[in-house]
């Protein structure tokens, strides 16, 4: 698509070089008094195409080609260019934001993974242990410290894991 609307450009200016580029149609008279619709170069004040004729049907043709004079074509392709950039600046946004929404979805579904397992250890009666070169040490128990069974989270498991990464960061 851009190729051709690149040849219509050269095209555009080629013709603007040798008849100007702002057209407009126009009903002129001759020497004779004969009237025929013309396109003319408004700069140049010359007649680009005359076509002979005072008829309709050759004033809708001079109509039709001053719409499609070179300064016309040339703002329809500029236009047309900076749509063509705007595009493509949304397709880079839509991507990104989307490449964002599915890292996003990842990590929520990374998380409530993680809530189950820390739900699941708080159910139980867990033991954490630090490895040591032979053999490893208690840094802590957790269990459910209540005889009602069906509470979920009624363990300091969460807070206990917490103080023991404190803890072991500020030991490096």
């Amino acid at each position: 698509m851009m190729e051709k609307l690149n040849e219509l450009v050269e095209q555009a200016k080629f013709v603007a070089d040798w008849h100007g580029s702002d057209w407009s149609s126009a009903l002129c008279q001759d020497k004779d008094g004969k009237q025929a619709h013309e396109v003319i170069c408004e700069s140049r004040g010359e007649a680009v195409i005359s076509t002979g004729s005072n008829s309709k049907e050759a004033s809708w043709l001079c109509d039709y080609l001053e719409l499609c004079s070179p300064e016309n074509i040339l703002a329809i392709a500029e236009a047309f260019r900076a749509l063509e950039q705007k595009i493509t600046q949304e397709r880079i946004y839509v991507r990104d934001l989307n490449g964002s929404v599915h890292e996003w979805k990842q990590r929520a579904e990374a998380a409530e993974a993680d809530v189950k397992r820390m739900d699941w250890l708080c159910s139980h009666c867990v033991e954490v242990r630090y490895p040591l070169m032979y053999g490893s040490r208690e840094m802590f128990r957790a269990q459910q410290d209540s005889e009602e069974w069906d509470l979920p989270h009624h363990t300091k498991l969460r807070e206990q894991v917490d103080e023991a990464m404190r803890n072991i960061e500020g030991d490096k």
